[in-house]
């Protein structure tokens, strides 16, 4: 149905004006307050790591677009499409305090509740609200949006989540509706017992309607964390709706080509269904989404454009470059129409400073009580660990790959069982207090878990393909596990006697060729490093990225246990193992040791 059918069947709209709005929008920012790089390549003077994003920046320039916009005479909407939290040790150390102050120096017109607001339950989600709502004289009281969250009778989420907001825009009303992702929430996240989501295209429906027909609101965003697909195919049929800002898939969108950046977008910004305007922002602070809309007399959308602005800092020296190289290349990146020229926002910049400066400090927070060592052994009996000697691990290999891999699995809860390279853990687990560094010492990379659906068959061709990876290339690709479990000859490059016990809640069982599991793994071998092959082949529609640190669920986990003890052998994913004559460390490849 049609906007102007749509309005023809309500009853008849308060006399309205034309309106020119400039939406500037972020999501996914997942606790990423920092600025982080990318290479620009092929320039004059070769690859060149360009320095870019963070809040403090985002601050200046979201202040600089809305001022621009004023000076057009545009009204201009500030919205977050969710997942503010958990990502970075932000989240970990401060539990959404970092991150609330940081998204005060933008003071949001709307914020919608992502999937991983709820990673920590409903009470540390109340706590986040209350703190983006305390810097009251720097930013009046932020909508938080969720129409399809019910909250349960004993929450502490109630009464500080509403379905949808209305601003007035230069005496013109815009009404904007909130949807989280509604499965994805109720099942990898950690809503309270009593607490769900209900079905996001009903309650968006419902929402508008009453903003149409009650609200007389002939002007509607939907501001949604459901991911680019459900905003294209789903949501932009909801009668009444004209604009979705949305988050979750971390989308990119526009067009850089000729620009040699390393993004790759997903469709043009904005992205039209019929209609409606459909723009996302992609993720982790890189930058803000500067969408322009038209609305005619009858609230209908008359024009829809904009593009990406990404932060940076033009007067950097970039190394290797001089003053005068640095400025071209600033300018050229100027020139493209993407990348600002922005000083951080001195004040944020300053609180930043200040949460980053405990960071160091608050990392050696004690979170459990390790009694005996655990070892980190890649191959059984390869004599890398420092507390456990070739002897002890000769069987079955190192314990830490195996707890790690069930921290994996006890924090995703819709995986069968968990794979881990030996590679992606990188010290033993020694005795006494554990800390929040110790954590990040065994798992140092920015790796994220990643589900993926694989057949039985698929998991045995996995196995062997990693094993002979490890044998012949790296022996970081040495596959580790829970819930699942088998034999090993590295005499034949074969793993054999697969047993899956599924979230180590049942029976352990063959494993079957035809049915389908679902495992939770690091995004870095999900994506065919390592030689999982097989892994960079599993379609989209069978790949869930949860962005969450892999390194977050074995510090969430040992925080759980209070001690972290080595996991019985009976559940190590190597029953037993017997060695193979070409077996070493690593391999040696012209001259290069690979492996490390």
């Amino acid at each position: 149905m049609s906007k102007t059918l749509f309005l023809l069947c309500v009853v008849a709209l308060t006399a309205a004006k034309s309106l020119k709005l400039s939406i500037l929008h972020v999501n996914d920012h997942h606790s990423h307050l920092d600025s982080a790089s990318f290479i620009l390549s092929n320039t004059t003077y070769g690859d060149v790591a360009i320095d870019y994003g963070g809040f403090p920046r985002m601050v200046t320039l979201i202040k600089k677009l809305k001022r621009d916009a004023e000076k057009m005479n545009r009204g201009v909407l500030k919205l977050h499409a969710g997942d503010a939290l958990t990502g970075t040790l932000y989240y970990s150390l401060y539990n959404g305090a970092a991150d609330a102050k940081m998204m005060s120096y933008i003071c949001f017109d709307a914020f919608e509740l992502g999937n991983h607001e709820f990673d920590d339950g409903d009470s540390r989600l109340a706590d986040f609200i209350d703190m983006m709502h305390k810097y009251k004289r720097r930013c009046p009281k932020t909508p938080v949006l969720g129409a399809n969250v019910i909250p349960g009778k004993d929450s502490p989420l109630q009464n500080k989540i509403q379905p949808y907001t209305i601003k007035r825009i230069q005496k013109e009303r815009v009404g904007i509706i909130g949807i989280n992702i509604s499965g994805k929430t109720m099942f990898s996240s950690n809503p309270d017992d009593g607490t769900f989501l209900v079905n996001e295209f009903a309650a968006a429906t419902l929402a508008a309607r009453k903003l149409t027909e009650e609200e007389k609101v002939d002007k509607i965003i939907l501001l949604t964390h459901v991911g680019i697909g459900n905003d294209l195919e789903i949501l932009a049929q909801v009668p009444g709706v004209d604009i979705i800002i949305g988050g979750d898939s971390h989308t990119l969108l526009g067009n850089y080509t000729g620009l040699n950046l390393p993004f790759n977008p997903a469709y043009p910004y904005p992205k039209m269904v019929g209609n409606v305007c459909v723009a996302h922002a992609w993720e982790y602070a890189h930058g803000v989404g500067n969408l322009q809309v038209t609305f005619d007399k009858e609230g209908v959308v008359e024009s829809c454009k904009g593009k990406m602005a990404f932060p940076f800092d033009g007067s950097a020296v970039y190394e290797g470059l001089d003053i005068h190289q640095s400025k071209l290349i600033s300018t050229e990146l100027e020139n493209s129409g993407f990348f600002v020229d922005v000083n951080q926002h001195k004040s944020a910049a300053k609180s930043l400073e200040m949460f980053r400066a405990e960071v160091d400090e608050l990392k050696e927070t004690i979170v459990a009580e390790v009694p005996e060592g655990i070892c980190l052994e890649r191959f059984p009996g390869e004599g890398r660990s420092q507390i456990c000697t070739p002897e002890e691990t000769k069987d079955q290999g190192g314990g830490v790959f195996n707890l790690v891999a069930k921290s994996f699995l006890t924090l995703t809860k819709t995986a069968d069982f968990a794979i881990q390279n030996a590679g992606g853990c990188r010290s033993d687990i020694f005795p006494g207090g554990f800390s929040i560094n110790d954590a990040f010492n065994v798992l140092p990379f920015q790796n994220t878990l990643v589900t993926l659906e694989l057949t039985g068959g698929q998991v045995i061709d996995m196995l062997n393909e990693a094993l002979n990876f490890a044998l012949t290339m790296s022996s970081g690709a040495y596959p580790y596990g829970n819930g699942i479990r088998y034999d090993v000859d590295a005499k034949k490059g074969e793993v054999s006697n697969i047993e899956v016990n599924i979230r180590m809640e049942e029976e352990w069982m063959p494993i079957d060729v035809s049915a389908s599991y679902t495992l939770v793994t690091n995004d870095y071998i999900a994506n065919g490093k390592d030689g999982y092959f097989l892994f960079a082949e599993v379609p989209s529609e069978k790949r869930i990225e949860t962005f969450s640190l892999y390194s977050q669920s074995l510090i969430d986990f040992a925080r759980e246990k209070k001690v972290l003890e080595d996991i019985p052998k009976s559940e190590y994913s190597t029953k037993s193992y017997i060695p193979g004559s070409n077996l070493r460390a690593s391999a040696t490849i012209g001259g290069l040791r690979m492996g490390f």
